[in-house]
This record gives structure tokens, sequence and C-alpha cells, in this order.
């Protein structure tokens, strides 16, 4: 639930008796201590020792509690342990640093490198060069606030440069007195190369916390363990781990600090990574779940042929690998430029020390440590005071050898050199010597998730578009979909390692939500007929594109990336004119955050106002072409129907599977949103209260208006109630794939939870489009034919329907005579 100024504590109390009935057993809110005013997410805390009073009061807060706890349910917190906000005024613990520099008690707080910045505070805040500000005017003396003024910004003057201060007359005994302060204001841009604090990415306006030191943890979890101890508190969310110096630490800390029952981390795992074992933690998120959820729907043996499609139609031959390589050293380059420096300066010292090592210049240790960064296969590695784990030595190992052997570097010695020092093999067992090594190692592996993250998720993702579901938070876009196979042994090892693990499908993180990503997956069973639609769309809009010295605009990648999103959020039946307008402004407020994470054609940081232009032109006349309006219409008339019928399997299969199903706000109903700020939309609560009230006695007449989402929501309620009364199947319960037969193999996902004499039983169709039910859900023996499913001995209700079944041989006909998705519940 995402808490603001626009839903705060009183608004989130009054739906607890709509979740309560919905079957939901916790609210996980969005973080709610003070945050930077008009702030929509709460990850920008600026005071941990308040609550944020845009939210609501702390009576507020505890009215929300007990109306959760009389309907049996209770609140998750969010925890921002990384970063705060700092750059407005807002933050107390940032101000008193800025005005008393290294003397204030809080400047160990902050990861500041006071050296690299000449004892001063690097704060690049101004829209223009310093000179040209405070020759403009643009920078002025506030006496009375014995404050130096920027437009909405201001910052405190030290005590000793405001002892008899006269009046400041010009520019240079302006100048004078801002060069006695222990900050440096600077140009925006000389935070790429100079910033000397860690950030939070390249969010200069989020500085990294230094939470491994116990004063800071105390003072920035003193409000958080009065809130953790109290009775209907259940559970901690723990923010973005991996920017912490020691995760595993902090987690000790937590469980030291409030002993919950359940604790979950922002942890991104690639596919062969598991969750550390020795961290004290249920599980992740449930970024994995998502794209395993989403991967189940592709018919992965497309592969191929949507390469092509893709290659052909934008031009594009770059291999996701190369571009995600690209991608990291690009931000490394840029964004990230001045950690890098930092790095390689600091490893540049390390080897100076020692006769054998010295010959290392700085700048060549920056590329070697660039190239490893690019490769990393991992966020991040886990290198502490109590050493190296093998599983980090392998991931170190296969970088360094992946960047040693492409690098062009004439002393390629020196990648032995830098992987010695990750490793810790090169340091000696005790010493200042060791303690330097092992802070520059912790560093890295603070470096690193940044570089992946930015590198890939928020580029490389927004420059291969192949099937842009599966550019997903934690997704590997080379890998096209799941098989059945694949999805079961994840489940399983789900039920027997990890089954409190939070399982998601839609976040404020991700880039499209499950709904669009289910509709976007169908393309993959429909390879001619996208190809086709592509074609014609390109012929129609052929107009629209600009020509500019020679290069016509939009690229035909960007192109391809749009006909995407569209048919990801174009309504079932259609737009009316208010509801147009409506999508052209959320498809041109996309697009143009599509390019400029893209960093191709323009940027954030270097916007390219033809090219913005011409792509914002192109979006605009392609929904004012009254032909391409209806190709549109007509093309999203079938995609929407398989993917909501996706959607459908998607949530029975989500609600029925080992772990703790997350719901995104709003999604019991379908929900069509592109990436943030797209999905933190305001959620209709009064619809889906009344769906909610009104009875349900024949599930099959739920399908005859598929697009209102009451057969979603019903799925999700049902499912809900089962998991409800019977727990310890989906947190213990041994998990059993089924198969189909008679040529349906692949296009049913069953499985069982068995615990003693209970079971779930879980049947959800996939690959619509090869059912060959062109107009309906795929029902009865037309579609199921003589299939087969095997269900565990016992007898059943179908608790979507209220159908009885016997285990043993069960004809999915019959299981699916009604209703396209079945859930089985042993009646004992």
């Amino acid at each position: 639930m995402q808490l603001h100024k626009d839903f705060g504590f009183a608004r989130a109390t009054e739906i607890v008796p709509y979740l309560a009935r919905l079957g939901v057993s916790h609210v996980y809110a969005s973080p709610f201590l003070k945050a930077r005013p008009g702030s929509l997410h709460g990850y920008d805390v600026v005071d941990h020792r308040r609550i944020n009073p845009e939210i609501g009061t702390e009576a507020e807060l505890d009215h929300l509690i007990q109306e959760l706890q009389r309907h049996g349910m209770g609140l998750v917190l969010d925890l921002v342990p990384n970063h705060m906000g700092v750059l407005h005024g807002d933050n107390p613990w940032w101000q008193d640093v800025l005005e008393n520099g290294r003397a204030s008690r809080y400047a160990k707080f902050f990861d500041i490198d006071w050296q690299r910045g000449g004892g001063k505070l690097l704060l690049p805040v101004l829209g223009k060069h310093y000179g040209e500000a405070l020759d403009d005017g643009e920078l002025k003396l506030d006496r009375r606030r014995q404050r130096v003024v920027y437009f909405d910004q201001s910052f405190p003057l030290n005590a000793k440069s405001t002892k008899n201060l006269g009046k400041v007359k010009d520019t240079l005994a302006l100048h004078r007195l801002l060069e006695k302060q222990h900050y440096r204001l600077a140009f925006w841009r000389v935070a790429s190369d100079e910033i000397n604090y860690r950030r939070f990415f390249e969010i200069t306006d989020l500085a990294a916390l230094r939470a491994e030191d116990p004063a800071v943890f105390e003072a920035t979890h003193a409000l958080i363990a009065k809130l953790a101890r109290r009775p209907g508190v259940d559970g901690l969310r723990i923010d973005h781990p991996d920017g912490l110096a020691d995760p595993e630490q902090y987690l000790e800390r937590l469980q030291a600090l409030a002993d919950r029952p359940w604790v979950v981390v922002e942890k991104i795992l690639a596919d062969y990574e598991g969750l550390r074992a020795d961290w004290k933690a249920h599980g992740t998120t449930g970024y994995r779940y998502a794209n395993l959820l989403t991967g189940l729907f592709i018919d992965n043996a497309a592969a191929g042929r949507f390469e092509r499609i893709y290659q052909r139609f934008s031009g594009e031959r770059q291999r996701f690998e190369e571009i995600s390589h690209d991608s990291r050293l690009l931000i490394m380059n840029t964004t990230l430029a001045a950690e890098l420096h930092g790095l390689a300066a600091r490893l540049a010292r390390i080897a100076s020390g020692n006769r054998r090592t010295r010959d290392y210049t700085a700048s060549g240790l920056r590329k070697a440590l660039a190239e490893i960064a690019a490769r990393f296969p991992v966020y991040r590695t886990y290198v502490t005071r109590r050493g190296v784990s093998d599983t980090d030595r392998r991931y170190i190992d296969w970088a360094v050898k992946a960047a040693r052997r492409a690098s062009r570097v004439a002393d390629a010695s020196v990648f032995d050199f830098v992987r010695s020092v990750l490793t810790l093999d090169a340091a000696p067992a005790s010493g200042a010597r060791r303690k330097q090594m092992l802070e520059f190692a912790m560093r890295f592996q603070q470096f690193t998730a940044p570089v992946v993250a930015k590198g890939v998720e928020d580029t490389a993702f927004y420059r291969y578009h192949r099937l842009v579901a599966l550019n997903e938070v934690g997704n590997d876009p080379r890998d096209f979909g799941f098989t059945l196979k694949a999805f079961h042994a994840a489940s399983e090892d789900r039920a027997r390692n990890w089954p409190y693990t939070m399982i998601g499908s839609s976040t404020h993180d991700t880039k499209r939500s499950e709904d669009v990503r289910a509709r976007l997956g169908t393309l993959s069973e429909l390879g001619s007929a996208w190809r086709l639609l592509l074609a014609r769309w390109h012929r129609l809009n052929r107009s629209r594109r600009s020509d500019t010295e020679g290069e016509s605009l939009p690229s035909r990648a960007d192109e391809y990336h749009y006909y995407q999103a569209l048919l990801g959020i174009w309504p079932a039946a259609g737009p009316d004119e208010k509801e147009l307008g409506v999508l052209r402004e959320r498809l041109k407020a996309y697009m143009l955050k599509a390019v400029r994470e893209a960093k191709v054609h323009t940027s954030w940081i270097n916007p390219d106002a033809q090219y913005e232009a011409a792509l914002e032109r192109f979006v605009v006349q392609s929904l004012e072409s009254p032909a391409f309006l209806k190709e549109a219409n007509d093309a999203v008339a079938r995609l929407a129907r398989l993917g909501m019928l996706v959607s459908l399997s998607q949530a029975l299969v989500k609600v029925a599977s080992p772990g703790v199903p997350d719901y995104y706000q709003g999604t019991e109903l379908f929900d069509f949103s592109l990436v943030d700020p797209d999905n933190r939309r305001p959620v209709d609560y009064a619809l889906r209260k009344k769906h909610l009230a009104e009875e349900v006695r024949d599930p099959a007449s739920l399908l005859r208006n598929l697009s209102d989402g009451r057969a979603k929501l019903h799925i999700i309620r049902q499912g809900l109630a089962v998991r409800r009364a019977h727990p310890v199947l989906f947190h213990g319960g041994r998990y059993f794939p089924l198969y189909a037969d008679a040529g349906r193999e692949e296009n049913a996902c069953a499985f069982a939870l068995r615990h003693g004499d209970h079971a779930v039983v879980a049947v959800a169709p996939r690959l619509f489009a090869h059912l060959g039910d062109a107009d309906g859900a795929p029902l009865g023996e037309r579609v199921w034919g003589a299939a087969k499913l095997a269900l565990p001995a016992g007898r059943y209700r179908n608790v979507l329907t209220g159908e009885q079944a016997e285990g043993g041989e069960a004809p999915l006909a019959r299981l699916l005579a009604t209703f396209p998705v079945a859930l089985l519940v042993t009646e004992v």
C-alpha cells in the first residue's frame, strides 16, 4: 500500500474492512517516517525520529494498527536503512554536517570522503557553473537566518565565518564567505566526477548512511524499534540491503532490536544465485517469482523467431550481453564516474604500499575495475571481516577471468592483483594493510550493485526490446520464458527451503504491471500476426516520422517499443475520447522516460530536444489517425482476451503457490500500468468494494464480461480463504508437480501441496493461443479432449465453482468445464 499526502493513515484505515473481506492478512505499507515534503514514495526519509506528518499523526497510526488487529490483520513496516534525503534543508543531521563539517556529531552518519573533497563536502546543486550563479545574483545571503539562499534551497553558515560578519557588498565578498564553509557549492554536472559522498545509486539527493556503525544504527532505528515491538506489527521489509556494508550484520542487529516473526529483504538474485542462508531473513520481496510467473506463460520455443522479427524491424543486431556490458561501462564513465575514480585511488594507494605492486597506476587500475564490474555476474558479493565465502570467490573469479579475456590492457597482471585484493588473498593476517584491503573490497561491493541496477535495469532494459514483458527487475531478457519443468523445480525448492518468502507479481518498482506483462507475453504465441502487425503499423505511421539531417526519427527500435507499450495498456473495448486523451499523455510520458533511460538518442543529463520532439510528435499524431486507432482496437481485441485469460491463470498459480503472496495496491482487479509514476495512480477502492460485495452464485457468469476483472477478484478471494484455512499447506507442505497427457502436456500448469491428510491442487491453463478456442474461455471437452491429470488420492471440492472431484485420473474437461482455472481442496 502506497502512503502519501493524498492517501494517509486515515484513508488506509477506511479500507481495512474491505481488505479483511478480501482475505488479506497484512498491510505492507510504504515507508512512513518523515520524508521530504510532497514525497509520493517515502524512500527519501529526512528524519528517522518522526512519523511523516503528511501521512498522519501517531494517533492515526495507532488507530490504523488497532483496526487491523480488530480484523485479525497486522502491519508490515518498510525500512530504509541505506540512505536519507539531504539536499533541500529538511534533514537536520545533514544540516548539522554542513554547518560544522567533520566536527559535527553526525559527520560519521554519512559516508563522506573528506580527504577527496579537500576537507569539504561537495554540494552539486547549482543549475549553472558556480561563478555564473554568483555573478548572476542567484546566490544570496540571508543575514537574519545566517544562511546562503539559492532559490528554494538554503545552506547554513558556520559560526566562525559569521563572527563579526559585516555587510556583504559584492559577489567577491560572498564568494570569500562561501570559501570559509565546510561545503562547496557546485554545478550539478560536477557530481559525476567529483561527488565525495556515497549515494543511493546516482541520486545526489539521497546520501548513503553508515548503518554498520552501532551509533548510526541506534539513531536511525529508535522509532522503528518502538513500532516493531508493539502488537499488531508483524513483519519488516528491508529496502535495498545491497547498499549496506554488511547486510548479514545488519539483519542480526535488527533481530536483536525486535524479534519479529517475518523479515524479507529487497534482494535481487540472478537465476543461479541463492539468498544467503546465514542471513536472518525469511526470504526476498519476490522479484524472482514475478519473473518466473511471467515466464511460465511465454512460449519459450518462439525465442529464435521473435529475435528475427525484432532484428528485422529495428535493425538492431547487438546481443543483450553486449548491450549490458556497454551500458554498465557508460554508467561508470558518466553518473558513477566519481565512485569509480575514488575506488581506483584507494586501490592505487594499496598498490603503492608494496614494492611488487607499486607500478600499477591509478589509470590502469581504474580500467581493470571498470571491466570487472561490467562483467560481474551478480549484484554484489559479501566479503566481510568474517572472510570470503566459496560462493563469493567463485563470482569474483568469474568476473576477473571474463574481464581479463576481453581486455586489451598491456599488462594483464593487473587483473590478478585486483582479484587478490577482492578475495583478501593478498592481505596479511592482521594489521593496517589488511584493514585497508578489506575496506576496499567492501566498498567495491557497494559499487557493483548500483552499476548493475543503473547499467542493466535502467539502461540496457530500455535498449533491448525483443519482448519487453521480459525486461523486468531481476530478470534476464535472454531467458525467453520458462518451461513447466523449470517452474516446478523452482516451486519445489521454494516449498522446501523458503516457504515464507514473499511471492510478488506487481510492485512499485516493476516496469510493467502483471496484467500488462501477461498480455504482452501472449505475443510469443502470435509471432506471424505480430510481424504482420508491425509491418502494417509502420506503413500507417510512416508520415508521422520526422526527417532530420538525413535520419528518420524516432528510431525503429523506439517505434517497436512504443507499439508494445500501446498494446500493453490499450483498453480491451477501445478507448472513448476521454480515455484516448489519458492514454496519449501516459504514452508520451512513458516513451520520454524510456528513451532518456536508454541514453542512446537522448538522456536525463543531456536531453536532445529535437529527438524528444520527434518522438512526441510520432506518438501524438499516430493516436490522431483514425486508421491507426481502428488497427489498434482490432489488434487489442484478441490480444486482450488472451491476456486476461493469462492473468486469471497467473492469479490462480500465485495464490496457490508456496510462499507469501503480495498484492500491489489495486491489482486484485485488472491493472494495466507502466513504470513509476504510472503505477502510482489512485486506486478506485469504491469499485473494488462494490464488486467484492456482490454474491457470486454462478462463477461462469463472471466470464461474460471478462474485462471488469471480477473473475480475477473471485480467484484471489477464494484462494486467500483457502490459505487462511490451511496455512500449513503453503508453509511446510510438500510440493508435487502434476502433468496433463493426451497432447495437452504443455498447456496446463498443475501442482499439489500436501501435508498429512490435507492437500490443495491448482490447475491453470497456459499457452492459450495454441488451445484452438478463438472466442471464449478454454472450457470443456472441445478444448481439452481426453486429457487427464493424475490427482493425489482424496475427495476434493473446487472452491472456485463448488464442484466435486475425486483423486486419481481426472479429466481436464471436467475440472475446467465451467471456469478456466481450478483450485481443489481436500474434504476431510
